[in-house]
């Protein structure tokens, strides 16, 4: 897996930096300043993903993870440059994970998200 963090809140504080940060991660070519026009870009020429489920082509964010007031990273070391930017391994037990999934009520219809602004 790999993954970006940086110190923006693309709803919050759209384009600019934000006091907190978040993990992007997901699509292979998300970065803190993805927008859809650009994911959508990138997946026609052959995106990936660094999701367990390879057709998992979503990209996702959420707050970096902190444990006893510390970035909690587990797995992932800082690639150089100070971008921010991390490579995570790939074996569950022992790197930092997320497992999205979502449920519906029995008999609910339901639909693909729509894509964001382009």
């Amino acid at each position: 897996m790999t993954g970006e963090v940086q110190p923006v809140d693309p709803i919050m504080a759209p384009g600019g930096t934000a006091g907190h940060t978040h993990m992007f991660f997901g699509h292979y070519g998300v970065k803190a300043t993805s927008t859809a026009a650009s994911l959508r870009k990138q997946g026609a020429s052959g995106g990936t993903t660094t999701c367990q489920d390879s057709k998992d082509t979503a990209a996702y964010w959420s707050p970096e993870s902190f444990l006893n007031g510390k970035p909690f990273l587990p797995g992932c070391t800082r690639r150089a440059g100070g971008s921010g930017n991390y490579t995570c391994g790939t074996a569950l037990n022992r790197t930092i994970s997320v497992r999205a999934y979502y449920l519906t009520a029995s008999g609910a219809k339901t639909r693909e998200l729509p894509p964001g602004p382009p």
